[in-house]
């Protein structure tokens, strides 16, 4: 690390959400290199809090400049820490998916999909989500939907509906179901929604919510979300709901569809962004 560090002979290191490997940190420190720890996160049981993390923690507390954390929870973690050179600033995140809703591409062939339909974009899904899609596909036979499977080896098993590269003029009206088999679309895609279907949450934790607000949309996603401050904080402002079952999906979506949550959710996003000027003001001005 040492040689490393040597190398590339950094003026200030720039460390994101989780990245506090102690060597490195030791070898900035013996050349007094500034670093800083941006959109980090910490909870309760955060590693570094515990016994077995009281060494990296110590290396952590003496070499970095500035924390520039997510939350005020976070600043009240670090603080009990003995750790007083922290400023929330929010996540940055929220800076590049507000970015890149602005400069949205038009796909012309899903705003005929939808026509005056309603229409929930379903991304990153894995199997466990998809089956429930089919439910709430059976129970609501007028619904619009487009599927973007997280993983291309996943469409494999999707079997039904339209593939986007098989889509035309004439064949798009006699389809429910789009099945997306190209990537990069999907953050474009949530615009046309009326609802988003994040999924994840039936598998180890669920995909970028953020895409889906930065277009005003409210997200319907499964039960491991509670690692995600972004979903928390959501579901707490009636944004988002969690859901278990194809019963509580079926519920999820009937809510927000009798609900225009759109202009409330882009100024959530508004609120939220921002991070990014804030921390590059402290860090070159």
């Amino acid at each position: 690390m040492k040689r490393f560090i040597s190398k590339i002979n950094p003026e200030k290191v720039l460390l994101i959400k989780y990245e506090f490997w102690p060597n490195m940190l030791l070898a900035l420190k013996e050349k007094s290199i500034p670093i800083y720890s941006i959109s980090s996160i910490f909870i309760k049981n955060h590693y570094l809090f515990r016994w077995y993390g009281k060494w990296n923690l110590n290396i952590v507390k003496n070499s970095i400049s500035h924390f520039f954390v997510q939350d005020q929870q976070s600043k009240k973690y670090l603080k009990k820490n003995k750790i007083s050179n922290v400023t929330v600033v929010g996540d940055t995140r929220y800076d590049r998916v507000v970015e890149i809703a602005q400069s949205k591409k038009e796909i012309k062939l899903i705003k005929e999909f939808k026509g005056n339909n309603n229409l929930i974009v379903c991304g990153s899904t894995w199997p466990k989500d998809v089956e429930l899609i089919l439910h709430l596909a059976k129970s609501n036979p007028e619904l619009k939907i487009i599927i973007a499977p997280h993983e291309m080896i996943h469409l494999k098993d999707l079997d039904f509906g339209l593939k986007l590269s098989m889509a035309n003029k004439e064949n798009i009206s006699r389809h429910n179901i789009i099945i997306i088999d190209s990537i990069g679309l999907l953050s474009s895609l949530y615009q046309y929604g009326d609802v988003a279907y994040v999924g994840g949450g039936f598998n180890k934790g669920i995909h970028n919510t953020l895409e889906a607000i930065s277009h005003g949309k409210a997200v319907i996603f499964g039960p491991k979300h509670k690692k995600f401050i972004e979903a928390v904080s959501l579901i707490e402002r009636g944004y988002a709901k969690s859901i278990a079952n194809k019963e509580e999906l079926i519920k999820a979506y009937r809510h927000f569809i009798n609900e225009s949550f759109d202009s409330k959710i882009k100024t959530f996003c508004s609120k939220n962004s921002g991070a990014s000027s804030k921390i590059t003001t402290f860090l070159f001005s």
